[in-house]
């Protein structure tokens, strides 16, 4: 028991304490301070007072006997990684007060299956459900504008999840691994989604890339075996290495004019969709590969307008090389 006379407790003051199963908190407390109760395996729940506003960096991480917390309306901050770890927990309430949260929040909290965001947050920040795998059901607030890095990424149980009107960018692998989502319905008001972004996602198979999408980043749906329905809007100008590597189910995409650059194994394995023609496989009229490391004498089919990067990096013994006229880019590193 903490007396009500202690108003600042500081950072690292009850670290890995590991037999603490139980403290009450100063109802005079305004802050849970960095690594506050850092490894405290047995501390099994938790009354957070009302006065406190803030919960510092790593509070909570290696709590690992955790289940419940109650988080007071006057939370305002909460930071990086604060609850890393905390293997009990399986739901948790922020309250609306809270406006801030860092990264890594419920980092590798694999029981976690529920929470409720606060209404007023505007992003959802870098790894904040990392490797979260049995989490099945989060409500992301309207307001959200970005979905950070890795947010959701090895969140194997999530099936669904809807994403607000105003969203503007999906950063990197921000919703990789999540090998149940089926579907998934990208907002018109995107403009940004990062590499790898839903890389192995592996039920997937609906997925629509907004039109003020300008360029497809590397990995973005590699390994997305499921994956039978998505577009590349008609101002992309770049689609980027391995960007649909492994849809083996992928069928009748289209490459807009615009294209000026694929990249290397962009379309490697799908098999709905590539053509081969004297070893060389094409997507529309860009040759996207080569299914043949022994050829020599490489002739492009007429309408080809477009080589992608690295093509013939492993066909060494290349003797004569055919670019028609109607070739308008050649990608990178062509030999």
């Amino acid at each position: 028991v903490i007396p009500d006379t202690v108003t600042s407790i500081g950072h690292d003051a009850l670290r890995m304490c590991y037999s603490l199963t139980n403290v009450d908190l100063p109802e005079s407390l305004t802050r849970i301070s960095d690594y506050m109760f850092y490894g405290c395996g047995s501390l099994s729940n938790l009354t957070i007072p009302d006065g406190v506003t803030e919960i510092g960096d790593y509070a909570f991480t290696y709590c690992y006997s955790l289940a419940d917390i109650d988080l007071p309306d006057t939370l305002k901050t909460i930071g990086s990684h604060a609850f890393e770890e905390c293997a009990s927990l399986t739901s948790m309430r922020i309250p609306d007060s809270v406006t801030s949260i860092a990264s890594g929040l419920f980092f590798s909290c694999t029981n976690l299956e529920e929470v409720t965001l606060p209404s007023g947050l505007t992003s959802i920040s870098r790894q904040m459900f990392y490797n979260c795998i049995y989490l099945t059901n989060v409500d992301i607030p309207d307001g959200v504008t970005e979905i950070g890095d890795s947010a959701f990424d090895a969140c194997g149980a999530l099936e669904s999840i809807e994403l607000p009107d105003g969203l503007t960018t999906i950063q990197y692998r921000a919703f990789s691994n999540c090998s149940l989502l089926a579907e998934i319905n990208i907002p018109e008001s995107v403009t940004s989604i990062g590499a790898a972004a839903f890389e192995r996602c592996t039920s997937l198979v609906s997925a629509n890339i907004p039109q003020g999408v300008t360029v497809i980043e590397d990995g973005i749906f590699s390994g997305c075996t499921s994956l039978v329905h998505t577009n590349i809007p008609d101002g992309v100008t770049k689609i980027g290495g391995s960007a649909f590597e492994s849809c083996t189910s992928l069928e009748n995409i289209e490459l807009p004019d615009g294209i000026t650059s694929i990249g290397r194994r962009a379309f490697e394995g799908c098999v709905n969709i590539v053509e081969s023609e004297n070893g060389i496989e094409y997507v529309n009229n860009w040759a996207v590969g080569c299914n043949d490391s022994s050829i020599t004498e490489v002739n492009f089919r007429d309408d080809t307008i477009g080589i992608a990067d690295d093509i013939f990096s492993f066909a060494h013994d290349i003797e004569s090389v055919n670019i028609p006229d109607s070739v308008i880019y050649i990608g990178d590193r062509l030999f």
